[in-house]
C-alpha cells in the first residue's frame, strides 16, 4: 500500500516538475521493486524531465522489455529517441504505441515528426493529415459533449425551478387556508 502511495506521489511530483524529490522516491521504490515496469517507466519520465535523455532512454527501454504492450512506455520512448535524433528507432516505437492505441493523436503527431526527420515526407504528410482529422473529431466530440452537458444542466435547473414553484404554491395555499 505504501508503494502505491509512493508511485502516486512520484507521478504528482513529475507533473509539478519536482524532479529531484521524485527521483529520490522512485529510485528508492525501484531498489525494492526492480522488476516493476511502472517504476522503470516513471524513472524514465523523471530523467526526461531533468533533461537526462540518455538515462531516460535506458529506463524506458528497460520498461519496454518488461512490458512491450505498455502504451505510455512505447510513446515516451519514441519521443525521447526523437530528442536523441534516433528517428528510425523512434518511428518503430511510435508505431508500436499506435498499434496499442490507434486513437492517440499525440503518438500520430510524433510519428509524423519521426518520418519527416528521416526524409519520408509524403508518409509524414499522411500521418499529420490523420492527426489533424483526429484532432478535429476530438474537438467536435468535445463540443457535442459540452452541448449535451449544458442541456442536461439546463433541464435540471428548470426542474428545480418548477419544483421550487410547486413548493411555494403549496406553501401559499396552506397559509391562505390557515388564515381563513
Amino acid at each position: 500500500k505504501n508503494d502505491l502511495a509512493r508511485i502516486s506521489l512520484v507521478k504528482s511530483l513529475t507533473v509539478l516538475v519536482e524532479n529531484d524529490e521524485a527521483l529520490s522516491l522512485i529510485q528508492d521504490y525501484i531498489a525494492r521493486n526492480p522488476r516493476d515496469v511502472e517504476g522503470s517507466y516513471l524513472l524514465g519520465i523523471v530523467y526526461r524531465g531533468m533533461g537526462r535523455d540518455a538515462e531516460a532512454e535506458n529506463q524506458l527501454r528497460r520498461a519496454a522489455k518488461m512490458q512491450p504492450a505498455h502504451f505510455d512506455v512505447q510513446y515516451n520512448l519514441g519521443v525521447i529517441l526523437l530528442r536523441l535524433n534516433k528517428a528510425a528507432e523512434a518511428e518503430a516505437h511510435l508505431r508500436r504505441a499506435l498499434a496499442i492505441n490507434p486513437e492517440s493523436s499525440e503518438a500520430r503527431f510524433q510519428l509524423g515528426n519521426a518520418l519527416r526527420k528521416q526524409g519520408k515526407t509524403e508518409v509524414a504528410r499522411e500521418e499529420i493529415a490523420v492527426f489533424k482529422q483526429q484532432r478535429e473529431q476530438t474537438a467536435q466530440e468535445n463540443s457535442a459533449a459540452m452541448t449535451q452537458a449544458a442541456g442536461v444542466f439546463n433541464e435540471q435547473v428548470e426542474d428545480e425551478r418548477h419544483s421550487d414553484r410547486r413548493k411555494l404554491d403549496s406553501f401559499t395555499r396552506t397559509v391562505s387556508h390557515e388564515m381563513r
